[in-house]
């Protein structure tokens, strides 16, 4: 009654509370949609073992295992090449650089009379190709281009979207105190104090030492201690499944204190925690944001301090609140953020695997802590009525 369509039972699924474990999924569940939208499960498959799997990799390192097929809805080098050709902006640029076929032994007036003709005419243009849903295998077998690059790309998802949420504690402060804050109470420790107003702004009282770089915040353990925060640094689940504007004003206190402003007007974040890197990815990624995180080694004065990771992106917005830090960003323009690209696709030995259908008409759903947007499996039951797309035997474009 499945398609097949199957994908790693360990995978973590993002959904409004969190994340499931693939295998743990049953009908009815929450996850979300390519669109960022909260989509429901109408069939979770039976746990197979396909007879073929490959592990993809992503150039932002992301990985999926899945079945040979699989699906996902991809672009091509032809058809994202196509897509940029058939804008009405390359349109207006090409006929303003054009030369005037007007030339010859030609009156003045004739000239402005074709330029007047042809500014006028209506024109018929093809639509740029959107993608089209593929196999692991058809991607596997068309890994690469005709000049060698990655071919194959697939959109990076959208912000989440999900109500706003009551926090126990701003979100601004608390991403401000994980970043700068002492773990055993309200103590933190800055130069700038923008980031103080912004935490008295927030209904808190802020006293300074005197040596200028340490401070307190009056009346902020309390709440650390309700969200069990106290020597154990994390950020909780119900921050990372709030509101945008929620999620976003924890990394901007995330970002002011922890984060740089790379030479490219590109952005980072460091921490050798890594309980906070992987909430901060959750964050980014969550937000409808490409990242890439990079694992190190933390330095002092030579010396070999343990890992740290690295967390490097850049956003269509702005991640700080800190003026210094907004001055030197970049905002993201390029059509290279707004796409994985899949650079890999190796055959790996086959293991317990399972599918599941969703409720969204284009079929897409998010999958793993990279939330890579996915295909869902074909399900067609005449007794299923609620089913929402039942793709063609064939087909290679989702129905509208």
């Amino acid at each position: 009654m499945g398609g097949g369509k199957l994908y790693d039972v360990d995978e973590l699924i993002p959904t409004p509370n969190g994340y499931t474990r693939n295998g743990d999924l049953r009908a009815g569940d929450k996850v979300f949609g390519e669109d960022g939208q909260v989509i429901s499960i109408l069939v979770a498959h039976p746990v197979v073992t396909p007879a073929k799997a490959y592990r993809l990799t992503f150039d932002d390192a992301s990985t999926a295992v899945v079945s040979s097929d699989h699906l996902w809805f991809t672009t091509t080098t032809d058809e994202r090449k196509k897509a940029g050709r058939r804008t009405p902006e390359y349109r207006a640029s090409r006929r303003a650089n054009r030369p005037s076929r007007a030339t010859g032994k030609k009156s003045e007036a004739f000239r402005v009379a074709i330029s007047e003709s042809n500014s006028g005419r209506e024109y018929e243009y093809l639509q740029p190709p959107a993608g089209s849903v593929r196999t692991t295998q058809e991607i596997a077998d068309t890994l690469l281009n005709s000049q060698g690059y990655s071919n194959h790309a697939i959109a990076v998802a959208g912000a989440l979207q999900l109500p706003m949420a009551e926090l126990p504690l701003d979100p601004y402060v608390l991403g401000a105190w994980l970043g700068d804050g002492h773990s055993n109470g309200g103590g933190f420790t800055g130069i700038d104090p923008e980031i103080w107003q912004q935490i008295e702004c927030a209904g808190f009282e802020v006293r300074h030492r005197a040596d200028s770089k340490s401070h307190h915040i009056v009346g902020l353990t309390p709440f650390l201690r309700a969200l069990n925060l106290i020597k154990n640094k994390h950020i909780p689940t119900e921050y990372t499944r709030a509101g945008k504007n929620q999620r976003l004003a924890l990394l901007q206190g995330l970002m002011d204190t922890d984060g740089t402003v790379c030479s490219s007007g590109s952005v980072e974040f460091t921490n050798t925690n890594k309980r906070i890197i992987d909430g901060v990815f959750d964050l980014i990624c969550g937000l409808g944001y490409k990242a890439r995180v990079i694992e190190g080694r933390a330095t002092l004065n030579g010396k070999d301090c343990g890992p740290k990771w690295d967390i490097k992106w850049t956003p269509p917005e702005y991640v700080f609140r800190l003026r210094r830090k907004v001055e030197k960003q970049k905002l993201g323009t390029r059509g290279t953020i707004r796409s994985r690209y899949i650079v890999a696709a190796d055959e790996i030995d086959p293991t317990p695997m399972r599918c599941i259908t969703v409720d969204n008409p284009t079929g897409l759903y998010l999958a793993g802590q990279s939330m890579l947007v996915t295909h869902n499996s074909i399900f067609l039951s005449t007794i299923c009525k609620s089913v929402s797309v039942i793709l063609p035997r064939n087909s290679h474009s989702p129905l509208p």
